[in-house]
């Protein structure tokens, strides 16, 4: 990625990854709505003067596909996506022993830092990882945002938000949708 691309930007929004060290291939499972022209859009959109060459790779060898797993560090998106739950867990829990104001500025900012781990998944082929795991930390995220927005409607003193939601591609994001 060259050319006043952000790599942090690409990896992390994108989830694209180099595919060995010091190699230039960055790679990226087919998995996001809209497939490579949908990634070459992005990408173009991102980096217009120097928008990087995007293809699709199909029959990969073993080895190849091995290095493309390897790329992303599968066992330790497992345990962020335990640890991330656990943690989220236990703070929603620890609210109800809390003045209500400070349950609500802890939830706001763990939920903010839950958020963006979630926007920086990779979103990797569930067969890739523990899928069950992805989901578990997908649905805590969801019940620590719907805890977190009752504790400000509370400090706010605002009514009940009636079918608020999350805009629609982070709320696909969320529930898992991509496979």
């Amino acid at each position: 990625v060259k050319g006043g691309l952000d790599r942090g930007l690409v990896e992390g929004l994108l989830g694209v990854r180099r595919l060995r060290e010091g190699a230039a291939l960055y790679v990226r499972p087919d998995n996001l709505r809209g497939g490579v022209d949908g990634m070459r859009r992005r990408l173009g959109a991102l980096c217009a003067d120097a928008a990087p060459h995007v293809f699709g790779m199909m029959d990969l060898s073993p080895r190849d596909l091995e290095w493309c797993k390897r790329a992303y560090a599968c066992a330790s998106l497992d345990a962020r996506y335990e640890e991330g739950r656990r943690e989220l867990e236990r703070a929603r829990r620890g609210f109800e022993h809390r003045p209500v104001e400070e349950a609500a500025a802890e939830a706001f900012v763990r939920g903010g830092a839950a958020i963006s781990r979630l926007l920086r998944d990779p979103l990797v082929p569930a067969s890739w990882i523990d899928g069950a795991a992805r989901r578990r930390y997908f649905a805590e995220v969801r019940r620590f945002d719907r805890v977190g927005r009752r504790l400000w409607t509370s400090v706010l003193g605002l009514s009940e938000p009636r079918g608020s939601r999350a805009p629609a591609e982070l709320q696909a994001r969320v529930e898992g949708a991509w496979p």
